[in-house]
């Protein structure tokens, strides 16, 4: 049987508290349950945990012997006093929520249009909304759970009412605006912004000692209560009321804003974060007053995500700021005051956002911030001034350069271990949060598909190839509905365009996996373009010595840049810093790259390739076999690309000097390596290299190695090497390679001398590229 249908709650609290479930207006639940339907409201839909519930719902004083017991006694009664729709209140760690989804609070739909109201300086709109205030908020809970969201709104409205009394002047209805000022000023009498809206209409009625008069009582109350004076631009408003020139005074300033901030909308986050459950401790650790921690990660990999989260589980009141859509960095301080809820009719907005901030414990979070990044700094280094209260929270693909900065990059999700062919689906959802959250979103896309072992290895696989990026596995998942697996992998290969959503809730940028990308290349100089589109060449892990081979030494200066702009992965190995570009980074800069330039740099990462395959050739046959077998094994991606390229550059020569270079590492797996030797054989110039008697299709190490052995040939090392391969087609023989066993056209074995025990293994570690030392 079919599920009822989800109930929803709305609660009016303007006025005194009544609660409308499907249809029917009730009062608000007398007592404790009352206190926690309010903190539950408040905390709109974030999960309250049950420690923060105790500590609101009772007092030092009364606090019960057993807390948790008597929390889910009150949760039951308020349950049973909401009827059907008490079963919304869900328990989830740490405590207890109200869905956003499912739950509307008339306080909040007032305050968003009467923040937009503010912002079109339309009078009739203006009053219009302001008509919708039916006195004190929350009722009886305003001493209590809603002490501060009453205050907000309290402050949202003197901010309303002191724009009408503003746009009544401007208007030309002096003497209503005179009144309306005065019953601000009584009410408010240290606040500029009433002030100076009072002295402007006074003057403008003709009568300028009152206005003068009411700047003096505003000065000596100030003075007697706070020890202030006035701010400067009600200085300036005095001097020019003083020269006859009301008119040129400006209406509200940015210092005039009432200092309360209003709690922006907050995106909602999604109900899971597959593997994200450690960051997101980590990151709720960083953050505290006067902090700014900064999300950094390529595009595509979930800074986003983790943001909201973040926000919606913030204890205090929370403001975001998407900046995606800026494009001049004058926009940063506008857009933050204007969700943060300032409005100004001159001046400084910065000053009144600061203002704003001031005293209040919330999270500001800064969304999208790698194109604005000097103001957004700017920004951060003002607003954690010494003894600031709120926490910044940003995401960006690189560093904001704040001093007051905390960068945490942001790891795609975890990939499938090294066997990546679990036996069920359960065991592929549990080993890795980027097959679980494809099999989510595949299963949202089509609750049909049939997860039998074949969907279940190319699932793990298409993870894997797409980096585990969150944003490429969603939108990959996305398409299986209309394309199998096995197809969608195929054709994913080179063409990010086919990993695409239609959905109306993700930006343009998102759409496309092509157009994330492309976001980041935008914001790129010149130089740092190149070189991206230089390094898609390496088809594997390379270091800055390698840079220098393909791309020269201005190249490597470039490479940390892009390891800041989230571009490079970079890690360390033995004290060297090795790179590598995401496959999906990788197939987008290649696909920019031209002609020409492709084969440019194709052509100078096969000769690096072909030079670090004869070093290595050389080192296998000395005391330092262990290390260059690790050599190898990690440069087989790049040698298979190579040869591949040289396959399709029809240089057979490159490529025959290639294709029998891993023969002596038959002991190793380079299943990776193997495979894109494989599928580059497969290209029509594979068959000239049979031609020339090179293996072709059959992989050469297993030839040299596995298949020798077992034949009992003995084939000695470097036969199959490079080396061995090029002096073949000369018929000479390689170092290291005896005279020919008579019918059989191989060479015979050789005896060589083993080193001392002790000098058998290379001590020290040395860049790829360059011999170890002797």
């Amino acid at each position: 049987m079919a599920d009822a249908a989800q109930p929803t709650l709305r609660a009016l609290v303007l006025g005194e508290p009544t609660v409308v479930v499907g249809g029917v207006a009730t009062g608000f639940p007398p007592g404790r349950p009352g206190e926690l339907l309010a903190v539950l409201l408040l905390a709109r839909g974030r999960t309250v945990s049950t420690g923060t519930l105790i500590d609101r719902i009772w007092s030092v004083d009364d606090i019960p012997a057993d807390p948790r017991a008597a929390l889910h006694t009150t949760v039951r009664r308020l349950r049973r006093a909401l009827g059907e729709a008490g079963r919304l209140i869900v328990q989830r760690p740490p405590g207890y929520a109200l869905p956003r989804e499912s739950v509307s609070v008339d306080a909040e739909d007032f305050a968003a249009a009467l923040t937009t109201a503010i912002g079109t300086e339309d009078l009739g709109e203006l009053e219009g909304v302001l008509a919708g205030w039916r006195g004190e908020p929350w009722g009886g809970f305003a001493p209590g759970a809603a002490t501060e969201e009453v205050r907000r709104l309290r402050a949202l409205v003197d901010r309303a009412r002191t724009a009408r009394a503003d746009l009544l002047l401007r208007d030309g209805r002096h003497p209503d605006a005179v009144a309306q000022a005065r019953d601000l000023v009584a009410e408010a009498p240290l606040a500029s912004a009433p002030v100076a809206v009072l002295m402007r209409a006074l003057a403008a009625c003709g009568d300028v000692a009152e206005a003068l008069a009411a700047f003096g009582e505003h000065r000596r109350r100030l003075a007697d209560e706070q020890g202030l004076d006035p701010s400067a631009d009600l200085l300036a408003l005095q001097q020019r009321i003083l020269r006859g020139e009301p008119g040129a005074a400006p209406r509200l300033t940015a210092t005039d804003a009432v200092p309360a901030p209003v709690p922006s909308a907050l995106p909602r986050p999604r109900q899971r974060l597959h593997g994200r459950d450690a960051h997101l401790r980590a990151l709720a650790g960083m953050l505290e007053p006067g902090r700014c921690v900064t999300v950094v990660g390529p595009g595509g990999v979930g800074k986003t995500a983790v943001a909201a989260k973040l926000c919606a589980d913030a204890p205090g009141p929370a403001w975001w700021v998407d900046l995606a859509e800026l494009r001049s960095e004058s926009d940063v301080v506008p857009a933050v005051a204007g969700q943060v809820g300032v409005r100004t009719l001159g001046g400084d907005q910065r000053d009144g956002l600061l203002a704003a901030l001031r005293g209040t414990r919330g999270l500001l979070v800064l969304d999208n911030c790698e194109h604005l990044l000097g103001a957004v700094a700017e920004l951060v280094e003002t607003v954690l001034a010494p003894g600031a209260d709120v926490a910044v929270l940003a995401t960006s693909r690189e560093r904001l350069g704040a001093s007051t900065e905390q960068a945490f990059p942001l790891p795609p999700l975890q990939l499938p271990g090294p066997a990546r062919t679990p036996a069920s689906l359960q065991e592929a959802v549990a080993g890795s949060p980027a097959v679980a959250f494809f099999v989510e979103r595949a299963a949202a896309a089509d609750p049909g598909l049939v997860w039998d072992a074949a969907a279940v290895r190319e699932v793990t696989e298409l993870v894997i190839e797409l980096d585990g990026l969150p944003l490429a596995i969603e939108l990959a998942a996305g398409r299986s509905a209309a394309i199998g697996f096995a197809e969608l992998r195929e054709r994913l290969s080179g063409h990010l365009g086919l990993i695409r959503s239609g959905s109306p809730r993700l930006p343009a940028r998102h759409k496309t996996l092509t157009a994330t990308l492309d976001w980041s290349y935008q914001l790129l100089s010149d130089a740092e373009r190149d070189v991206l589109r230089g390094l898609a060449v390496f088809a594997g892990w390379f270091d800055l010595a390698a840079v220098d081979a393909v791309l020269g030494t201005d190249a490597a200066a470039i490479v940390p840049d892009l390891v800041e702009r989230s571009l490079l992965v970079r890690k360390s190995d033995g004290g060297t810093s090795r790179y590598r570009m995401l496959v999906t980074i990788r197939s987008f800069a290649a696909a920019v790259t031209g002609d020409r330039e492709r084969r440019s740099s194709e052509s100078a990462h096969g000769a690096w390739a072909l030079g670090l395959a004869e070093r290595a050739a050389s080192g296998l046959e000395g005391p330092d076999e262990g290390y260059w077998a690790g050599v190898v094994e990690a440069a087989l991606p790049d040698l298979a690309a190579a040869f591949g390229n040289a396959l399709a550059a029809d240089d057979t020569g490159l490529a025959a000097a290639l294709v029998g270079w891993p023969a002596p590492l038959g002991r190793l797996p380079g299943a990776a390596g193997r495979a894109g030797l494989d599928r580059a054989a497969t290209r029509p110039a594979a068959g000239r290299l049979a031609a020339r008697g090179l293996p072709g299709r059959r992989h050469p190490r297993l030839d040299a190695g596995q298949s020798a052995r077992r034949a009992g040939t003995g084939r000695p090392r470097g036969a199959g090497g490079p080396r061995g391969r090029i002096a073949a087609a000369r018929g000479s023989r390689p170092r290291g390679c005896g005279r020919p066993v008579a019918g059989t056209g191989r060479p015979g074995r050789r005896r060589r001398r083993v080193p001392p025990r002790g000098k058998r293994r290379h001590r020290g570690r040395t860049p790829v590229g360059s011999a170890p030392g002797r």
